[in-house]
Parts: structure tokens; sequence; C-alpha cells
């Protein structure tokens, strides 16, 4: 190594003072270089023909050999100068030499530095020990060693894996790890595994460790492990806080676990107990890449994020040194929505009719998971035969009684009229819907609507027809009933018939009568139907002023009537006639079926009255119907000829409005004619109807019906059309006008006619009604005087064979009076049942009178005959106070006063408070006992006021002129006592029958406390006098006076006198009726 290193370097020296140093010295002129004539000589060697002129030049310049003059030598030189001058003397020194020999040369630089970048190590090593020649190297290794991962920073308690990978050849076998903790000088060696890549797992470092790592010769470097500690989330704990709105309170969500589960909106706050090394940053880490940091120092770290989407969420903590925690959990967060609301209507139909009061009941049922901000009602005119359509809806807004109350039911009564300042009209088609908003003020309200609704305002023709229709399905239904009463009738005559003609009954017997039960009552299930078809058609005509008040008062009598076919007699006699089939009791066998025989009697004449009521009023209600619909039609040609007035005048609007105007009032004109054919058939139909009347006037029905068509006014408004379309608007005004006189023409003679009709009815009713009456007093005189006859009688006289006889033909004679009422009844809707039990019972009474008579039971006889008075005489007072309100107009009641009002219904609540404690002592002896016939009757009795307390109730809410002032709800207490009358009469008396009494008691003593609170504020209206003149009222006639003193003497008879105060009475008021005969006559 010395003589290669002294050889190189002599080499070096010696090549840089030829080529460096040399050339340096020379350049600067240390040393000498050559002369000019060697120059020259070397010049003239390459080009010969300058040779000897070159050297001249320079000798002429240095003055040498020449002693010439200056000028001349000057001259000499220039031209030797000239002549040089093309010589290319560069050419002299041949560089080619130099240039190969620098080629050359680069192929050794080129050679070392390929040599050190292929063969580094081993070059710069051969390169060290050949610069090194006095120092002693070994011999080098045929492998090198790399160690993994060398000194790096650590995380406490982690694993690291140590590497040592050997490349080159002839590995040693084993290698080995050397370590030691920091601080300690005693080292540990453990075995890697099998090279070229062996490796070591340190497990758990927790301490700093130094290591190298030994393998045959080769010991590496030492190499530092530095441990730094990791942060750790000790304790996380979460709340949740929904958004305001909700109203729901925050939430602890469970220590350590952040899954959350909200509606978007809410917020969660974290706060976290951090554990390890000094925190630089705790950050909130979502899975959908946002971050929200936290705020704190040293080891409470707080912080709030909003949930606005399903994500997951990490918990990311930094430590001062750049070290995160290890494996972070991510919690779940599943975002709810808030729902729209929802909302539906609950009423009307989707598509609904209106009255004539524009109003509609709206009820709805909306639910939200929050609650709701608002309630709108949307509406806007679609159709309209007169008015423009509108494009966009209109808003109502709605209250809503609690915002958070998350399921409702509400509702309003819609007036068109007075709520939104509509003015609909026949034709006129609104559309509606709701919506509904819930209270998501976060992310805005949501809505929902309901499906769109329609309301349509029908025209008066459309109401009737409607009407009619249902009249026709009623009045079908009321003869199929009195049809089926018939039948039902003849059946029980057939097996009347079968059981008198055997001594016992038989099984098949008894099943025919257990079958007309069936049919019975099922035949009262069905009156029950064809009174409430009876009622809905009342408030359809109420409702939409189909009808003149006289007209309705009457429908709501008939709907009484036919509230009254149903009782409970007939029901009973059935019931009584199948007991003594059971029993074999002949005796009461026959009882039975005779008042079955009279209960399906009267029963069926109360279904022929209903009918032939139905039948009279429908010709009322249609003559009502006909006048309406000529107000109406002449309405109708009276506004169109105010809309044809603008059309006439030429220019004030331009031609295509005035053509699109002409076009919608010439199908104004269609719609109307098509109206009027209706109205044509309409009178053509009660010209019919009136056919089938008594005292009606059908003959001018008909000439009016043939009048009218023979005006042919559907062709008229036709052809009216046809010059609207042609724009002769001053004709078609003129015909319009005219059109509007004849049509209030004709609702003038159909209002006359309708008047007309009435009064005559009337008149006949009054006088049939008069003529019942005198002969009712007359049969209750001849009754008096027949009973007072029998009681002078002996028990066995043979006198009362005669006298029965004389009963007899008193009995037949009220048999033709009754006949007469039930005659009556079918035109006088206010006749109430009444009047047909007390006949009946009459009857009945002198039946069983003349029956006693016979079996010479003169006490018998005589308490029968009593009875047959009292009946004829309730009968009399029944009749004059109906003729009483027939002659004061007052068809459904008598003039009450308000008075008169309370006094009744204080007088009711004083009666039944006296019956409610005679049911209670009642109930208190019926306690644990069975019932004796004495109980039996009690409740019987008890039953029968309370149906007469139940009768005045109902014929005091019958009073219009004041049935709106009592606040209790007669009806409704009526119904509640035909509870207990079922009760009492099917002997099931209960603490339940108590209570309800409490609340008859309760309901009419409000409703007089009511009425007398009105009577106050009444009082309280001051006014000013006025001079009023009233006529005095017209002389009563003899025979009305004599119609007065023999109710008078009834209701004073009735007043249960001792005999002599009776005869008292008889006596003075036949005082009076001699007095007033003589006055008469005077």
């Amino acid at each position: 190594r010395m003589v290669l290193l002294g050889g190189a370097v002599l080499l070096v020296a010696g090549l840089v003072t030829w080529q460096l140093v040399l050339p340096v010295l020379r350049w600067t002129g240390i040393m000498p270089g050559l002369s000019d004539d060697a120059v020259a000589t070397r010049i003239g060697v390459v080009f010969p023909e300058v040779r000897d002129r070159l050297l001249n030049l320079l000798q002429l310049l240095d003055g040498r050999h020449s002693s010439a003059p200056a000028p001349l030598i000057q001259a000499a030189a220039d031209r030797l100068g000239t002549e040089l001058a093309t010589v290319p003397v560069e050419r002299v020194e041949d560089f080619s030499g130099v240039k190969r020999a620098g080629r050359l040369a680069t192929l050794p630089v080129v050679a070392l530095i390929a040599t050190a970048l292929l063969w580094g190590d081993p070059f710069s090593g051969a390169t060290q020990r050949l610069l090194s020649p006095t120092e002693t190297f070994e011999e080098p290794l045929p492998f090198s060693v790399q160690v993994l991962p060398g000194s790096v920073d650590v995380i406490k308690g982690s694993d690291v894996e140590v590497r040592a990978l050997l490349s080159g050849t002839d590995f040693p076998a084993e290698v080995l790890l050397e370590y030691r903790f920091n601080g300690e000088s005693v080292a540990e060696t453990a075995l890697m595994s099998t090279p070229p890549e062996a490796m070591h797992q340190l497990v758990n470092v927790r301490r700093t460790i130094e290591y190298r790592v030994l393998t045959g010769r080769y010991a590496s470097d030492w190499f530092t492990l530095s441990v730094t500690d990791r942060p750790v989330v000790a304790q996380l704990s979460a709340s949740l806080r929904y958004p305001g709105y909700t109203r729901l309170p925050a939430v602890r969500l469970p220590e350590n676990d952040g899954t959350v589960t909200a509606l978007v909106g809410s917020r969660v706050s974290v706060e976290a107990i951090l554990t390890g090394p000094e925190i630089a940053e705790a950050v909130a880490v979502f899975g959908s890449g946002r971050e929200v940091p936290l705020t704190g120092s040293g080891r409470s770290w707080t912080g709030d994020f909003r949930i606005l989407r399903d994500d997951s969420w990490s918990l990311r903590v930094t430590s001062v040194d750049g070290v995160h925690n290890a494996d972070p959990l991510a919690f779940r967060i599943r975002a709810t929505q808030d729902a729209a609301p929802s909302i539906r209507f609950v009423a009307p139909e989707p598509s609904v009719d209106l009255d004539e009061s524009a109003r509609v009941d709206v009820g709805w049922q909306m639910s939200d998971d929050y609650g709701f901000s608002r309630l709108e009602l949307n509406y806007r005119l679609d159709e309209s035969r007169f008015g423009e359509p509108s494009d966009s809806f209109m808003v109502m807004p709605l209250p809503i009684g609690a915002t958070n109350v998350l399921e409702q039911n509400g509702g309003i009564t819609w007036s068109l009229i007075e709520d939104t300042g509509l003015d609909p009209v026949p034709g006129d088609v609104f559309l509606y819907y709701l919506e509904v908003a819930d209270n998501n003020t976060f992310s805005g309200a949501s809505t929902a609507r309901t499906a769109m609704y329609r309301l349509r305002m029908p025209s008066l023709a459309e109401r009737y027809e409607q009407l009619d229709q249902k009249e026709d399905q009623t009045e079908e239904g009321l003869e199929e009933l009195v049809d089926e009463a018939q039948r039902i009738r003849e059946r029980f005559e057939e097996l009347q018939k079968e059981l008198r003609s055997k001594t016992e009954a038989e099984w098949q017997d008894e099943r025919a009568l257990e079958q007309l039960k069936e049919e019975q009552q099922a035949l009262e299930e069905s009156v029950e139907e064809i009174a409430e078809q009876i009622e809905e058609l009342t408030e359809e005509m109420a409702q939409n002023d189909l009808v003149s008040e006289e007209t309705l008062e009457m429908f709501e009598e008939l709907k009484e009537v036919a509230d009254e076919i149903n009782t409970p007699e007939l029901m009973e006699a059935l019931e009584d006639l199948q007991n003594a089939m059971e029993q074999m009791n002949l005796q009461e066998m026959q009882e039975s079926m005779e008042q079955v025989e009279f209960s399906e009697n009267q029963y069926q004449q109360r279904m022929e009255r209903t009918l032939e009521l139905f039948k009279n009023l429908r010709v009322q209600q249609d003559l009502d119907e006909a006048a309406r619909r000529a107000e109406e039609l002449a309405e109708t040609e009276q506004k169109l000829a105010e809309e044809t007035e603008p059309l006439k005048a030429e220019g004030d609007m331009p031609a295509e409005e005035r053509e699109e105007r002409a076009e919608n009032l010439a199908a104004e004109q269609e719609r109307a004619a098509e109206e009027m054919e209706q109205l044509e058939d309409k009178l053509e139909e009660i010209a019919e109807r009136m056919e089938e009347l008594d005292q009606a006037p059908n003959e001018d029905m008909d000439e009016l019906a043939d009048d009218t068509r023979d005006q042919d006014m559907p062709q008229e408004m036709r052809d009216n059309a046809e010059q609207m379309r042609s724009q002769d608007f001053q004709k078609a005004q003129q015909q319009q006008q005219q059109m509007s006189q004849n049509l209030q023409s004709l609702q003038q003679d159909l209002q006359e006619m309708q008047q007309g009709m009435q009064g005559a009815q009337m008149q006949m009713n009054m006088a049939g009604l008069r003529r019942a009456l005198d002969d009712v007093l007359g049969l209750s005189n001849d009754q008096e005087t027949l009973r007072a006859e029998v009681q002078e009688l002996a028990a066995d006289s043979p006198r009362l064979r005669q006298t029965a006889q004389q009963q007899l033909r008193l009995s037949e004679g009220l048999s033709i009076v009754s006949d007469s009422l039930q005659s009556l009844s079918r035109s006088i809707p206010q006749m109430s049942r009444d009047v047909q039990v007390h006949a009946g019972e009459s009857i009945r009474e002198m039946a069983d009178a003349t029956s006693a008579m016979t079996d010479r039971a003169a006490r018998r006889a005589s308490g029968h005959q009593k009875g047959a008075m009292t009946h004829l005489n309730e009968l009399a007072l029944m009749l004059a106070d109906m003729l009483d309100q027939m002659q004061n107009g007052q068809g459904s009641g008598g003039n009450m006063s308000m008075e008169q009002f309370m006094e009744q219904l204080q007088n009711m609540a004083g009666q039944q408070q006296m019956m409610n404690q005679q049911i209670q002592q009642l109930l208190n002896d019926m306690q644990g006992n069975r019932l004796s016939q004495d109980v039996q009757q009690r409740l019987r009795q008890l039953g029968g006021q309370q149906e007469k307390i139940r009768q005045d109730l109902r014929q005091l809410s019958r009073e219009r002129s004041l049935q709106n002032e009592a606040l209790g709800d007669l009806e409704k207490v009526a119904e509640q006592m035909q509870e207990t009358i079922e009760e009492l009469q099917q002997q099931r008396l209960s603490r339940r029958t108590v209570q309800r009494q409490q609340q008859i008691l309760t309901r009419l003593l409000e409703a007089s406390r009511s009425m007398q609170e009105r009577g106050r504020e009444r009082r309280r209206e001051s006014e000013s006098a006025d001079q009023i003149t009233r006529d005095s009222p017209t002389e009563l006639s003899p025979a009305e006076r004599a119609d007065q003193l023999r109710r008078d003497l009834i209701r004073a008879l009735e007043r249960g006198y001792a005999p002599d105060y009776e005869e008292l009475i008889r006596r003075y008021f036949d005082l009076l009726s001699q007095q007033d005969a003589g006055s008469g006559g005077g």
C-alpha cells in the first residue's frame, strides 16, 4: 500500500508539473519560452514560402542587419506584414494529440466514478485503506447488516419489532439482539429469527430501551427506542338536547356510550376526561368528514355538535408530542326526521250540496309527532253561473286548540257568507281543502293537505227534485207498511177463528202467534224508520226553506203522528194472549184476543191516518214548491234582464267580451227553460194528486196547469237565448221582463190556491170537530143520566136488561163518533193519539157496562159507566182545546205566554219530585222481597203517572213561540222519561232508575230557572209608551157559548168534588145556560 501510494503520488506530481506548472511559469514569464526567431522558424517549417520573409521582418523590426533609414525600413516592414497577414499561423501548432490524450484520460475517471457508484461501500473502504497505509485493517465481512427501526420514538405499551436485514454471502447461523433499559448497564440478549431477515418482537415496551444487533464478527451501533405515553379517554359523558319546538326534556346518555338516536337538529353535549401526556387538542371526528373541536385544559374537555344526518363519530385526542389516542371508539348516529303532519276530513262528504244558510259542518282529524303551528282552510270559486271563477285559493286561518296536542279532532261550522264574505248563488261550485303545518323551526315547517272537497249550491229545482225523490220513497214505504199491517191483521183473524173453534190451543197455534209477534215487531221497526224519514224530510225543508211556515208546522205535527203509531198496547196484548195459550185459560184467551183485535184495529187506523195525512200534506208542499219555483224563475228572468242592459250600449265593451257575456246569458236562459219544463210537469203532478183528495180544487189546478202549458214559456226562453246570441238585446230584454211578470202571476195564483185550499180544509175540520164535540158532550150527558138510573136499581132488577139496551145504543153512537174522529184525524195532523185512545177506552167501558148489566151486576156496571164518562169527558176537553187552537190560528199549540210556560214547567217539576220520592220509597220496600200484587199495581200506577208527565212535557215542547227560550233539552228529558216508563212496565226498578229520575228533575228545574232569568232580562228592557189599538174579540155565537159552558162544567166535575158539590155545580151551570139562552132569544 505504501509503494502504490508513493508511485501514485509521484505520477500525479510529474503530470501536474509538466502539464500545469511549467506552462503557467512560462505564461507568467518566470521561465523563458520560445524566441521570436524560433517561433518564426516553426512557422516557416509549416509554411516554407514565408520562412525567410518572416525572419527578415523580425530582424528589420528589431533593427538588426540594416542601416537604412527608418521610413524605408518601416515601409519594407509594412509591405512584408501585408504579405504575411494572410498566412494562417494558427495552423502551426497541432492540438489533435492533446485532444486524443484528453479523451483517453477521461476513461479512468469514468471507471472510477462507476466503481464508486456500483460498489460504494467496498470502494470507499478500499479507498480508505489505500489512503491509510500505516493503519491495520481487518478483513471485510462477506455480508452487510441493516438494522430496523433504528432509533425511534415508540408509544408506551406498544410492541416493537426489531429486524436485521443481512445482505451478501456466508451469513452467520444466528443473529442476536442485545438490549438494555435506559439507565441500566446490564444488557440482555435475545435470539433473533433466522437470517437473512432476522427479527425479534419486543412486547409491551414501557421504558426506553437501547439495543444493537450481533452476528458473527458484526456488531451494529447502539440504537434507542424512546418511550412516550399515549393519551387515553378515561371517561365519556354525553347528553342530548332536542330542538326547542319539540318541548322534549334533555336526555343524558349512558356513561361511556356516545351512540345517539335523535331528531335532526338535536344537539349533543360531550364531556371527556382524558389521561396520559399533556393534551394538545381533542376533536370529534365524523364519518362524513366533519370535525368539531372540543375546548378545555388539563384533563377535562367539553364540546357539542348538532345532528344533521345519519353518521358516526369518534373522539380523537392528540398529545403535545403529536401522539393520538389508540383506536378511538366509533359511535353510531341515527338521525330521525321530523315527520310531516297528517290531516284528513271526517266531515262532510267529499261532495256536498249547500242549503240556504250556506253553512257546512267541517270536521277534521290531524296528527303530528311534535305539534302544530298553523291550520288553514283554502277555498276558491270553481264554477259560477253568473260570476267569474277564481284561479287562486283564498286562505282562512283556523284556530288550533293546543299546538302541543299531537292528535286532534276539530271542527267548525263554516258559514260561507259570514266567515268568507261569499254570496253563493245556485250553480256555484266551491273547492276547498285544509292545510296544516307542523312546528318544525329547525329545518322549516312541513305541511300536509287534505283531499280536495267540493261544495255546490244547488238550484231550487234540484233541491225540490231531491225532496220529491225522498217523499216518493217515504210514501211508498208507508203504503207497503199499511199493506203489511193489513196482512198481519188478516192472519190474526184467521188464527182467532182457529182458536175459537178449539177447546185448547195446539203447538201450531202457538207457533203461528209467535210468528205474528215477530212480524209485528219487524213492522214496528219499519214504522220507526219511516218516522225518522219524515223527520229528515222536515229538517231538510226547514234547513233549505223549501216550504212555508204553516206547511212546515204541519209536517212537524205529522212527525208526531208517525211517532204515535207504535204503542206498547198491541205487543202487550200479544204477550198476554201467548201466556193465556200456554196456561190453557180459555177466558183469558178470549179477553186477550179481544184486546189484540182492538189494538190491531187502532194500529191499522193510525197507519192509514199517517198515510192519508202524508198525501194531503204533500199536496200542500207541492203547491209551496211550485210557487217557489215560479218565484225563482221570475227572479232569474229579472236578473237576466238586468245583465242584458249593459250589452245594449254599443262601444262600451269589446266585441269579444260582449259576445262571451251574451253566450253565458244564453246558456243561463236555456237552463231556465229546462227548469220551466220541470215546473210544468210539477203542476200536472199536483193536479193528479189532487184528484185523489176530497174537497181539493182539482179542476182549478187542471185549468192552471193547462194555461201554463199553453203559454209555452220554455220555448220562449229558448228563443230568447237565440236572440241573445244574435245580439238582439233590446228585444231579448223586453221578452225577459214579460216572462218575469208572467211567472210572478203564476206564483200568485199558486199561493192563492194554496191559501184557499187550506182555508176550506180548516173550515171543514172545525165544523167536523164542532159536531164531534156536540156528540161527545151529548153522549156524556146521556151516559151520566143512565148511570144515575142504574145506581138506583137493585142488583137483580129486571130493568137492567132495558138499561143494557140503552147502553148498547150509547156505545153504537160513540162508535159512530169515533169513526168520524178517525176520518177527521186524516186531515188534522195535530189530533193526537190520545183522542183515539180515549174514544176506544170509552167504547170498551161501555161494552163492559153492557155485559155487566146483562149479568145483572149493577155495581160493576156503574163502575164501567163511570170509566166511560171519564174518558168521554177527557175526549171532550181535548176536542174543545183543539177547536180553540184552530179558531185562534195556532195549529200546533195555544198562544202560551212565558208566565204560563214557566208555571207549567214548575208544576211538572213538583209532580216529578213527588213521583221520585214514591219510586225511592218503593225501591226501599222491594229490597230482598218478591214483587207482590200490590207492588206490581203500584209500579203500573207510577208508569201511568210518568207517561202523563211525559205527554204534558211533549205538548209543552211544541210551543213554537217559546221553545227557543227553554235552555233545558225538553226532548231529551222526554226520552229519559220513556226509559223509566219502560222499566216500570217491565217491573225492573233499580238504583239506575232513581239516578235517572233525579236527572229528569234537575233538568226540569234548570229549565224553569232559565226561563225566570230570561223573563227578568226581558222585564229590564225599557220601551217607550205607544198607543195600542186592538179590536175586541168577536162575540161568541150561542152554539159556541154552549160549548164553552159544557167545557167549563166538565173541568169542574173533573176536579173530584163531593156529590153534593157536584150537584150544586150542575145547577149553577144549568142556570147560566138558561140565562144565556134567554139573552140569546131576546
